[in-house]
Parts: structure tokens; sequence; C-alpha cells
């Protein structure tokens, strides 16, 4: 579905190209590449609808070859009949405002006349920038810059919050070394364009407080050096059975929209026009930030009615209908979700587990697990043409993704990288070996939602569940850590110190620059045969870092201290001279340094360590 000029405003269409002379006679303004320009006009006749209607700014620009091309810029609506756009150089060089267009094609659309205050000509200095970055070219699990620096996300998230909170947040974040965060945009914080509690907007209307909200947060991001993936869209929204929405949603029929129900969304042409209208505005606004890693196009699009079709739906209505639970438990079971406490083992399974159960066994003919929606094909599709939708609109290379269904799911076709959720009772394998095993993804995969929901301690607050996640992640292959989903936990708890031990491990083993891979497990010998330690590795060409991880940790206050060796393969005895840094998981300190000349027996003995324990291994310098 494309837009369609509005006929009103086609009538009013009279302008004028600027003028090469009246260009270079603009006044001009110093900056340095990587700083962004906001250049505000105003249409000569008023725009209506502006929300819709498809504005350009073309931009004269030097190319990175030394020549010079046409940047083509949406515009966005700021109110009061005030037009900008946001434009972040990425070459040095004069930098000109020659012409503003509308239509939907910037390469055929009319020429539009307005006024200025603003120069036309921007003079940008040279400097070092490093932003928006992409999927490696020489290694699958691997990100880089656009300088060609090396980038390993890590973080946690940050779904919601008030504009306050996340000043306060992502300064800890920086404070402890991360790099990564990712950001919703829903209702109920104020974070919607289109959705607005105790607000009525017009048909294509978006609200510009929420707009000046998200500019803040967007801004806060870049200065305190996070890459942020924007999730444009929630399940919630359009779901009857996981976390829903739908019944307040202002485009339901029942609250005088026009869908009659929550799986129209991806096929209404209506829904389509005024998605696609959105996410230019976007775009339009915050595709200059190089602070955005990512646009997400949906939050676990899996448990959308849409995403389920219609067999499945009707499958997990029986299921609901069945004994094991009435429906009363079953509207409260489906509004918890995955937050529910679970009933203690001498009560047998939890409420939530026997309808799972029951789910299972309606559906146990329809494979792979999440897989059997007939309408998974409907929402690729819908996920490739906005994911195609985006690319031409953004002028920046930014890469494209979604959550989280399986990988063989047609909604990761036009994607640029894989992100996994995972919500488990058992964590630690999980994080460790990726869903179908790191070799079945053939492009960046990270886990960028983990949490302990499914763990039963009433103390779990401290953070010892997601101490040993956190590391567990680290030790994947992945792309980058596995991200802490419960972003409020970690501030309320302070868990900051933990994760600036871990970034402190990961910058000294260059998690970013190195290209490890998984390595065989190792084995460890422990002198007092106590505790069950389980040992993850990697390795690289210039190291080979591993954990040690006491498995009973994760359900005491007070681990068991430990102290024995570990079994190394037989292969290092043959390398150079080595050295061995012991690292400390909960300061971020080291804890021991032994040198390993060449020759030395593959048998590393440990420093007395509680928990858990990591250690890098390195040719010695």
């Amino acid at each position: 579905m494309t837009f369609h000029l509005l006929s009103v405003a086609v009538a009013l269409l009279f302008a004028v190209e600027l003028s090469a002379e009246e260009s270079r006679g603009a006044h001009a303004d110093s900056l340095a590449v990587g700083t962004m320009i906001e250049h505000s006009f105003v249409p000569r006749d008023a725009i209506e609808q502006p929300f819709l209607a498809p504005v350009w700014v073309i931009v004269d620009a030097p190319t990175a070859s030394g020549g010079r091309g046409d940047v083509r810029i949406p515009a966005f609506h700021d109110g009061e009949g005030i037009w900008r756009i946001r434009y972040t150089p990425l070459t040095p060089g004069c930098h000109r405002v020659v012409r503003y267009l509308l239509g939907e094609d910037a390469a055929t659309a009319d020429v539009l006349d307005a006024a200025t205050d603003s120069p036309r000509e921007y003079e940008v200095a040279p400097g070092p920038f490093r932003a928006f970055p992409r999927p490696s070219e020489e290694t699958v699990q691997q990100f880089v810059f656009n300088d060609g620096t090396p980038y390993f996300p890590i973080g946690h998230n940050a779904g919601w919050s008030s504009v306050d909170g996340y000043e306060k947040m992502f300064r800890a974040m920086h404070d402890a070394g991360l790099n990564w965060s990712r950001v919703w945009m829903p209702h109920w914080s104020g974070q919607s364009l289109d959705w607005v509690m105790g607000k009525q907007l017009a048909r294509g209307e978006l609200d510009l407080g929420a707009a000046r909200r998200m500019d803040r947060i967007i801004a806060l991001a870049w200065e305190n050096g996070l890459q942020i993936q924007l999730v444009l869209q929630h399940h919630g929204q359009f779901s009857t059975f996981v976390n829903p929405t739908w019944d307040a949603h202002p485009w339901n029929a029942a609250n005088g929209g026009w869908l009659e129900k929550p799986s129209q969304f991806f096929t209404d042409p209506e829904s389509i026009r005024l998605t696609r209208a959105k996410y230019r505005y976007i775009v339009a606004r915050w595709g200059y930030s190089p602070a955005i890693m990512a646009w997400e196009l949906f939050n676990e699009v899996q448990y959308t009615d849409g995403y389920q079709g219609e067999e499945a739906l009707a499958l997990w209505t029986e299921a609901q209908s069945t004994n094991l639970l009435s429906l009363a438990d079953v509207s409260k079971l489906m509004a918890k979700a995955r937050n529910l406490p679970a009933t203690p083992e001498s009560e047998g399974p939890s409420s939530w587990q026997r309808l799972v159960d029951a789910w299972n066994r309606k559906t146990q003919h329809l494979e792979p697990q999440w897989d059997y929606g007939l309408g998974r094909h409907t929402v690729g599709e819908w996920h490739r043409g906005m994911a195609r939708y985006l690319r031409a609109l953004d002028p920046y290379p930014r890469m494209i993704t979604t959550s989280c269904p399986p990988i063989d799911s047609p909604v990761w076709d036009e994607m640029d990288f894989y992100q996994v959720h995972l919500y488990e009772r058992e964590m630690i394998a999980p994080m460790v070996n990726l869903p179908g095993g790191l070799a079945a993804y053939d492009k960046p995969v990270f886990i960028a939602e983990m949490g302990d929901h499914e763990i039963d301690d009433p103390l779990k607050d401290d953070g010892r569940h997601m101490h040993g996640m956190m590391w567990a992640g680290l030790f994947s292959g992945a792309s980058g850590a596995a991200q802490v989903w419960a972003w409020d936990q970690a501030r309320r708890h302070n868990w900051y110190p933990a994760f600036r031990a871990m970034t402190r491990f990961a910058a000294a083993a260059k998690l970013a620059e190195r290209r490890y891979v998984p390595a065989p497990p190792l084995t460890y010998q422990s002198g007092d045969a106590t505790g069950d330690i389980a040992c993850f590795a990697l390795e690289s060409e210039g190291a080979f870092i591993f954990w040690l991880y006491d498995k009973a940790s994760i359900s005491t206050p007070e681990p068991a201290s430990h102290e024995g060796r570990v079994l190394l393969p037989a292969r290092f005895a043959e390398r150079g001279d080595l050295t061995v840094t012991w690292w400390d998981t909960r300061s971020g300190k080291v804890l021991a340094r032994a040198a390993m000349p060449q020759g030395t027996p593959p048998e590393l003995p440990t420093p007395l360590f509680c928990g858990d324990v990591a250690a890098i291994i390195e040719e010695s310098e």
C-alpha cells in the first residue's frame, strides 16, 4: 500500500528549486561530521493532514568518493505549521539544502514552496565518528561500526520509564560500561505516537507530546554512549491471549475504530497506510540519531492473533475450555502471562503449566512449536513490506530486526540480525547453547531478553540468578551478551556493580575484537569433590577464555568456596609462552595472574573462588 498525494495539497504546490547562487550566498554554520543539523521551514500554503503528508528535503552533499550527490531526507511536522529535518552529515564539506518536495517518491515528487529562517548551507569539518553498526562482512557473529570498529552489544532492556527515569538509568548504564539497550513505544508510558491514554486522536494524527518525550529519551541514549533498538510495536496491542491490550486499542471497532479483530492489523489497507505514515514520521524525526542501532518492527510477534492464525487460535480456545482450568482462571493467566507465581511442587503443577500441557496436547501434531499459525506467512509478508519501506526512507545504513519466533519463520527474511528471548526454569544451558545451536544462524544473533521469571525464589531480587545468566551469556559465542529484561529490578536493587564487573572482563577479553567461537567443555577436578561445577569456554586465534560455575550458587545466598584444577586441551602444552589471568566475576577485578611457559602440562590450578570464576589465557607479551 502506498500513499496518495493529498488532493488539496497538490493543487497548492507552486515552488521553485533553490539556485546554486542562492545556496552559496546563504548563511553558513560550522560543525563536524556526525553532528546533527536541524533545518526548519514553513510551506507557503498549509498542508492538510500533515502527519500523513510525505514531505522531503533534498540536500546536495559531498560523497565519500569525493564527488557530490543528492541525499533525500524525510521531513516531519512539528506543530504550528513548522516542518523540520534532522540530518547527520557523514562526510566533511559543504552540505546544501536545495529544495523541498511533496510526494511519496522523492524522485517524482512536486517541488514545494517554503520559507525558512534556517541556514541553507552547512560547512562540515572532518572528525571521528562511530555509529550505525552493521553485520560484519568477514564473520557472521560480529557487528562493526561505520568506521570498521567492532561492536559487542552488552547492556539491559529499558522498555519504558519516565524521562527522568531514563536520565538516571542511562547514566547508571554508562557508568557501568554498558553500550546497548532496547526501548519500546507503548501507550501506557506516553511513548506511543498514535495511542495516547485519556486522549482521542483523529485518524492519522500523531501526538507531539509523545514525540517530544521520545526526542529526549533518544538524545539521552546518545549522550550516554548507548546503541538502542527502538521497538515500534508490541504483541499485546494485537493479541487476545498474551498480555492483551486489544480491548482498549483505539483501532478496535468496539472503541470506535475500524478493525473487527486484531489479526486484521497485518492485512487491512487502512492499518497499513497509517502504520507506514507513523513509521515515516519515526524515521524523519529520529532517523538522524546514531544512537538508534536498529528499528525493531515487533516485540514477540508470535504472540499476536495474526501470527497464530485462525486454526491455532481455535485450538487454543479449545484447550482453555478443558476441565483443567475454569474460564476465569484462564482469563487471569493470560493477562499475567509469564509473571505468574509458580505453585509449590507439593501441590502439583502450576495452573500455568497445566494450561501449557493442555495446549501442547491439542497441538502436538503441529510442529515446530510456535510455528503452527497459518498466519505466519501473512505476518512474514507484512515484515518484508515494512522492512523494505523503512530502508527506502532511512538515509542511513541502519539495521532492521524483529522478535522472536523460530529462525525459520518468514518474518526473518528481510531482517539484519536475529534476537532470542529466553525465560526458562533452567537458564544456564540455554544461555550458552542457543536454540538450534549457533551454527544454525546465518546472521548475527544474541539474546535480547532474558529473565528469571520461571525461578521460584523470594530472595532473587539480590540478582544472584541474573549473575549466572549474564555470565553464561558471554560464553555463547553470539554477537552480543545476554541482555537482562528486568530494568526496574536492576535500578531498584542496584545491579550495576555486577554489570561493571562483566564489562571489565569483556573489555579485557576483547570480546568485540576477537572472533571467539565455542570451544569443547573443559573438565574441572576439585580436591574436595564438592559442588557441581560447570565449565564453558570460547577460543580465538589469540586467546582462550572460560568460566567455572557452581550450579548450586544460584539457590543459596552464600555459595561454597572451591579450589581445584582445570584440564585444558592437550594442544596447550605445544603453544608458546602463555599467561592466565583469573577474574573475580563479582568485583570485576583480577584475582591472580600466572605464567604458563611453553611445555607446561595442560593442568591449570584455580585460585580459591566462591560461586564462579572466569579466566583469560593469552600469549605472553
